[in-house]
């Protein structure tokens, strides 16, 4: 993450949550775009990794260390029921 933030702050890219945002989504579509089109694995990656890249942008300035963020979300996950698509019924169901 620091890394990141580095090399964003070296290279001057804008740093501003609404263009961090758009940037995000649009990234997001390209990824969503590479696993459909079945891109090469690498391909899909490197389209992974811009997302991170983004992700990482933001929760430099406004989150903490991700790592244990997402440790502290799986540990809450297995205690709660989150939301998730039935694939037979097709219908939103709770796990």
């Amino acid at each position: 993450m620091i890394a990141i933030n580095d090399l964003a702050k070296s290279k001057g890219y804008n740093q501003n949550d609404s263009w961090l945002f758009w940037k995000l989504l649009t990234e997001i579509g390209e990824y969503s775009k590479a696993v459909e089109e079945g891109k090469q694995r690498s391909e899909v990656s490197e389209e992974f990794a811009d997302i991170m890249h983004l992700l990482m942008q933001i929760q430099f300035k406004h989150g903490d260390d991700p790592d244990l963020a997402l440790q502290r979300k799986i540990g809450i996950n297995w205690h709660s029921k989150k939301k998730t698509l039935d694939e037979t019924t097709q219908e939103i169901v709770k796990k």
